[in-house]
């Protein structure tokens, strides 16, 4: 009897001793499942944090790259402009060519008219751009029955200087209306007109004035020099003599 009451105890014992152990065994498990969740978690939200800073590094790269790109190309566009600007300075400078003389035959007639009015300005040309001139304009509507009757001519002699000379191509020269100075006359009336001091149209200023030789070509020749020209040929390929425009007053002049 007693010897089965210690068997039964030993079972008892051995059975509280597996049910202890399990329950530790389960309570280490529990920890060590709530650990690994734990560093899981942890795990994640660093790599998480990771992903997000690396991708702000890369897209601060990205736009550090493009800013970069940008710069090169404004300074390549910059440099290449300057570069344009430089070569038409040079090409103009390789074309202008500082001379004392204009090419021709002198002393040379020139003349200034609309070919329809009762006006003109001529001038005598010199080698060395210096010249004499005359204008005249007839207007029979000034008049006066009594004392004027054959109306109003406004007039004046005059001289004067082109300066700077350039030679720009074989058929272009510039220059600079230096000055002009007018003889004074007293008005008068003779033969029923009356003759009064005016001023010679296409000569009163010039800041850009341009000679042209008969070997011109009349294609690249400005539309405003050529409306004066009044013996032009419809067929004309070149300007055939010399002339003289005054951009700066709009005038033309024609041998």
């Amino acid at each position: 009897m007693r010897k089965n009451i210690t068997q039964s105890g030993k079972i008892v014992t051995a059975v509280l001793a597996a049910t202890l152990a399990a329950g530790l065994l389960a309570g280490c498990n529990g920890e060590r499942s709530k650990s690994t969740e734990k560093t899981k978690g942890t795990t994640e939200v660093s790599t998480e944090v990771t992903t997000e800073k690396t991708e702000a590094q890369t897209t601060e790269a990205v736009s550090t790259e493009a800013e970069t790109e940008a710069q090169t190309t404004e300074a390549a566009s910059s440099e290449e402009d300057t570069g344009t600007t430089k070569a038409e300075a040079s090409t103009t400078e390789a074309q202008s060519e500082d001379v004392s003389s204009l090419p021709g035959t002198y002393p040379m007639d020139m003349v200034f008219s609309s070919g329809a009015g009762g006006w003109s300005t001529t001038l005598t040309l010199s080698e060395d751009g210096s010249f004499t001139g005359a204008f005249s304009d007839s207007e029979m509507g000034e008049r006066d029955e009594n004392d004027y009757p054959n109306g109003t001519v406004y007039f004046c002699n005059f001289s004067g200087q082109f300066a700077n000379i350039k030679k720009v191509n074989d058929y272009t020269y510039s220059m600079t209306l230096d000055s002009v100075v007018i003889d004074k006359e007293a008005d008068r009336i003779e033969d029923g007109i009356r003759y009064k001091e005016g001023e010679p149209s296409g000569m009163d200023s010039g800041t850009e004035i341009y000679f042209y030789t008969p070997d011109a070509p009349v294609s690249e020749l400005p539309d405003g020099f050529l409306s004066w020209w009044q013996t032009r040929s419809t067929d004309a390929t070149t300007l055939g003599c010399y002339g003289i425009y005054n951009k700066s007053a709009d005038a033309g002049f024609f041998q």
